[in-house]
């Protein structure tokens, strides 16, 4: 691998790390900017270069269980996320979130042609945990950041009040 090509893609990411900030924001905020929110689980990912090599974008599979807004045309869905890791170089987005294969999500969408993208980046992204009454979502949630290092606390609600709390901010939509 070209060692100045590595050093260019590092600057470039603590750049762009150096540059992400996220406004704070509640539910409702976070329900009427999303086109599509589901429930599902994480299937495969791929990572690939974009069109003209300047990026890496990784595109994972969702297996869709729930839909609590919006209307999909199939149960499963492409959500695409910046990073991943192509070739041998590895690009890490500060704000983007991983997945895992199996895991059960909540996802807050906003819909790109035929592809998904996460509103809110890491934000939009919410882990299941548990089963039947006693599941519960597990996520990050902005607090009022102020640039770089700005705490985010973690979240943990149960999958039913969260989605009394989508329904809510939909207004019965």
């Amino acid at each position: 691998m070209n060692r100045k090509f590595l050093i260019v893609v590092l600057l470039m990411t603590a750049t762009a790390a150096w540059g992400s900030q996220f406004r704070g924001f509640d539910r409702r905020t976070q329900v009427d900017g999303s086109d599509v929110i589901v429930v599902g689980r994480v299937g495969g990912s791929e990572s690939h270069w974009n069109g003209d090599r300047s990026v890496i974008l990784t595109e994972t599979e969702i297996a869709v269980d729930d839909v609590w807004k919006g209307a999909l045309a199939d149960n499963r869905i492409i959500v695409r996320t910046l990073g991943g890791s192509v070739e041998g170089v590895e690009l890490k987005v500060d704000g983007s979130p991983s997945f895992s294969t199996g895991e059960r999500v909540v996802l807050f969408l906003t819909q790109n042609g035929e592809s998904f993208s996460l509103w809110g980046m890491k934000f939009g992204k919410l882990r299941v945990e548990g089963d039947g009454d006693d599941a519960f979502a597990l996520g990050s949630l902005p607090t009022a950041v102020q640039g770089i290092g700005a705490a985010a606390e973690m979240v943990s609600i149960s999958l039913r009040d969260l989605r009394s709390e989508v329904a809510g901010a939909m207004g019965g939509r």
